[in-house]
Order: C-alpha cells, then sequence, then structure tokens
C-alpha cells in the first residue's frame, strides 16, 4: 500500500474514481492525499435508501458479508455515489443520500427525462462503465469513452 500511496501523490490528483470492487482503496488513497473521491456502481443501487433487503439480492452470503464488513464504511464517505440505474429499475426510498445520484439505465430504453443535475452549467462529465461480466472489446469502449472526456 505504501508504494501505491506514493504513486498517487506525485500524480497529486484533484479527484479520485473507484469501481464497484475498490472503495476500500480509493478511500484509503483519498485520504491519503487529501481528495476527494467518487463511487461508480454500474450494477445496482447500495444499501442506503434502497428498500429491499442484502438477501434480496444476493444468494451469497461472502457478498453480503463483503459489502457490510468491507466496503460499505468507505461507500458513505465517497464525496459522490453513481449508479448506473433509474428509479424505474431500481426504486429507491425517501432516505437515499444526497450525494448518490442514479444516472440512468446505460442502454438508454427509459423514457424519462435526464436529471436536473446533467443540464446544470459546468465542465462536461461522463460515466464510463463495464460489465461486471467481461465481453470482447469493452476495454476498447471504455478507452473511447475516457479519451473523448479529455480531449474535449
Amino acid at each position: 500500500m505504501p508504494a501505491i500511496i506514493d504513486s498517487v501523490k506525485q500524480v497529486k490528483p484533484d479527484l479520485l474514481f473507484s469501481s464497484l470492487f475498490a472503495p476500500v482503496l480509493t478511500d484509503r488513497l483519498a485520504l491519503s492525499v487529501n481528495a476527494p473521491w467518487a463511487y461508480i456502481n454500474p450494477a445496482f443501487v447500495d444499501r442506503e435508501g434502497n428498500p429491499r433487503s442484502l438477501e434480496d439480492d444476493f444468494s451469497s452470503p461472502v457478498v453480503i458479508y463483503m459489502r457490510e464488513k468491507w466496503f460499505a464504511d468507505s461507500v458513505r464517505r465517497a464525496a459522490l455515489v453513481l449508479y448506473a440505474t433509474d428509479p424505474e429499475f431500481d426504486p429507491v426510498t425517501s432516505d437515499f443520500p444526497q450525494n448518490h445520484h442514479q444516472v440512468g439505465l446505460l442502454n438508454l430504453v427509459s423514457q424519462q427525462l435526464p436529471p436536473d443535475y446533467i443540464l446544470e452549467d459546468g465542465p462536461p462529465w461522463v460515466l464510463v462503465s463495464i460489465s461486471l461480466a467481461p465481453q470482447p472489446g469493452e476495454l476498447e469502449i471504455a478507452k473511447h469513452g475516457v479519451s473523448g472526456v479529455v480531449n474535449s
């Protein structure tokens, strides 16, 4: 871990991002370099504000243990949490945290209008997410998505 922290400190990031399985690492790095971080969950709304229990979504006690013992506290400290879902697919309750946002399904089938924050003035942003199940060509898609933002 010290080598990773040293490498990240040399870059001096303004913001760190975490995918589904790296919130603990990203949280520790963010604390070490004094930078905010964002957690991007490409699959489902996590527990905060979710009307379903963990057992409704996961049959494996290992996944439930990992979420509760490893990920939950780190995700609570993230400055921003994005989910690649919408309320139609993944309903939430009124206690859904203010810094958590459903940015919509990735397949553009939703008939809903985009959330207000997408239309706010500010620098452009994009959510680039790959599947939980590896698929051919997905790394190239992710690289193109990120390069489009970097080059704009």
